[in-house]
């Protein structure tokens, strides 16, 4: 498996092993090594997971000056990215992660809505700097993930990772139970919703409908970016990655083609108060069908370690 592999690479040749330690100490690491997989002594997978977590960064590194980064792409795709563009928050949909699945990311805080079933499922993923607390959206439409980002002297604002299945029907109440009693929200993911004015080459679908006539009542603005954030062989490319917003400004918004997903990383630039810098970054990294294999990689080995008691 991939996890160990890896730490097998550094760990078992000594000079693999001088180099990685040397890198630690380079980058003033607080950690040090990495512990061995053994399947006779079963050190505890947790340790080594762990570890291999803490390090990721110098892990990439040590990768890289080894020439071997190329053989673990997935590895890397979502480390590299959030690395590169340092989000504030990163919303994600389609998550496929169970509730028996880990997932942690370095210096962030991430809240899940799993499915108990295949598919689907929702996430945010938060920087611990930023006050914030979650809250719990149900609704019959979509699947959310949401949060409330803590505003000194001013309302919060409400951010909601929302996925909508291809064939779950949408209704419009359920849109405005979101908004309802919110001064600044912030809807943003796969709502799997087409319409000429947001994906103008690709047919209109109900769910696209519904979501245009509803911003256009209620006077919320629609965001998508002008390029397509979703690619399959069999169809047209098409936008259906989207955000609408009440009581806040959307100042940038594109489609990024990074990572080898079905889906592009939709990055949003939103104007907010009272937050060190003028603009907080949200940026929806959107996989499709293929998320799981960057959420549970390179951890996904955890799927197969036993549950531990505590």
């Amino acid at each position: 498996m991939l996890v160990t592999k890896i730490v097998d690479f550094i760990s078992s040749q000594a000079l693999n092993k001088r180099k990685f330690d040397a890198l630690l100490d380079e980058n003033n690491s607080v950690y040090n090594g990495l512990l061995m997989y053994n399947n006779v002594r079963w050190l505890s997978h947790g340790n080594v997971f762990q570890k291999f977590a803490d390090r990721l960064e110098e892990i990439r590194l040590i990768l890289q000056n080894e020439s071997k980064i190329e053989q673990y792409p997935q590895l890397m795709d979502i480390t590299s990215f959030i690395t590169h563009w340092n989000p504030d928050i990163v919303n994600l949909q389609e998550t496929h992660l169970q509730p028996c699945h880990n997932f942690t990311f370095p210096d962030y805080n991430i809240y899940r809505t799993d499915r108990t079933y295949r598919g689907g499922g929702t996430a945010i993923m938060i920087k611990r700097s930023i006050p914030h607390h979650q809250i719990i959206i149900n609704n019959n439409s979509f699947e959310t993930t949401a949060i409330k980002l803590n505003r000194q002297n001013d309302l919060p604002v409400t951010i909601v990772s929302a996925y909508r299945p291809p064939r779950k029907p949408i209704a419009v109440q359920d849109l405005h139970q979101i908004f309802r009693n919110q001064g600044h929200v912030l809807v943003a993911g796969d709502l799997n919703a087409k319409h000429a004015s947001w994906s103008p080459l690709t047919q209109q679908n109900t769910p696209g409908n519904i979501i245009r006539r509803f911003c256009d009542s209620t006077g919320y603005s629609l965001n998508a970016p002008p390029e397509p954030t979703c690619f399959r062989r069999s169809y047209r490319s098409t936008t259906i990655d989207i955000a609408i917003c009440k009581g806040m400004t959307v100042t940038d918004y594109s489609s990024i083609s990074e990572l080898s997903s079905d889906h592009n990383p939709v990055l949003f630039e939103v104007s907010l108060d009272n937050f060190t810098s003028p603009a907080l970054v949200l940026t929806l990294f959107l996989t499709g069908t293929n998320s799981r294999k960057y959420l549970l990689t390179p951890y996904q080995e955890i799927q197969e370690f036993p549950t531990q008691s505590t």
